[in-house]
């Protein structure tokens, strides 16, 4: 894979709008300065120290939270100067915003179109949001062999995303060879790399298996990182009682 390019300027401005606040004005996690993406707007010196972290991850998650929307229209902007000048991070971030309709009509076709660039240029995320579109037929047939071989090596490589959905593909042998024991590494690698849908998975397992602590541990990782329904397992009736339903 390439490394990914700096991005300085308004692009990076619009990068800190997205990923280096959250909702309630504390700082975001998912941020670290590798590519420069926030360089000019706190996010280095919030997380000089956590390295690993990056900011191209951070800002497809705040994408997928539903932005301000000064904020997305801002970032659409400035990722389609990016993209146009071969910035790959941009081009996959763009693809989000026109997958899920982030400020404007959703465009699937445009969004695997866009996840497609950015993947042949290098960009582990943007190969990650490929084979999820693959693995579930957004914008086009479902083709599981091919999300399978966009998933495995990008999950290899860190993606907590990749991770996630590979996992489920685990879990129900579909494409790949039926594995429970993988599934659950799979989703455990996921919840560390703080995809949140992944610990509310994790959790689910657990509780099934009577890990009530673990199963607590997981769904608490879910609720810090975004997840509603993570949240829900811990303070709901049965919280540390039972297996969810």
């Amino acid at each position: 894979m390439s490394t990914s390019v700096s991005i300085e300027g308004p692009v990076a401005r619009v990068v800190g709008a997205l990923c280096a606040i959250d909702g309630q004005g504390r700082p975001r996690r998912g941020c670290v300065s590798d590519h420069g993406w926030a360089r000019d707007v706190g996010c280095v010196s919030s997380f000089a120290s956590a390295s690993g972290y990056d900011e191209q991850v951070c800002v497809e998650r705040s994408l997928r939270r539903t932005p301000d929307p000064v904020t997305a229209a801002q970032a659409r902007q400035q990722f389609e100067e990016e993209c146009r000048q071969g910035g790959a991070e941009a081009c996959s971030a763009l693809g989000v915003i026109n997958e899920l309709g982030v400020g404007i009509p959703a465009n699937v076709q445009r969004a695997v179109a866009l996840y497609e660039r950015a993947c042949h240029a290098g960009n582990r995320r943007g190969c990650a949001n490929l084979g999820v579109v693959r693995a579930e037929g957004i914008g086009g047939p479902v083709d599981v062999q091919a999300a399978v071989q966009l998933l495995e090596p990008a999950c290899a490589e860190g993606d907590a995303r990749a991770c996630a959905h590979l996992a489920g593909l685990r879990e129900r042998g579909v494409g790949v060879s039926k594995d429970p024991l993988l599934a659950a590494h799979l989703l455990e690698l996921a919840c560390d790399g703080e995809e949140a849908s992944a610990c509310l998975a994790l959790g689910d397992i657990r509780a099934k298996a009577r890990q009530f602590e673990s199963a607590m541990a997981s769904y608490g990782k879910g609720c810090l990182h975004g997840d509603e329904a993570a949240c829900a397992r811990l303070t709901g009736p049965s919280a540390g009682v039972r297996a969810p339903l």
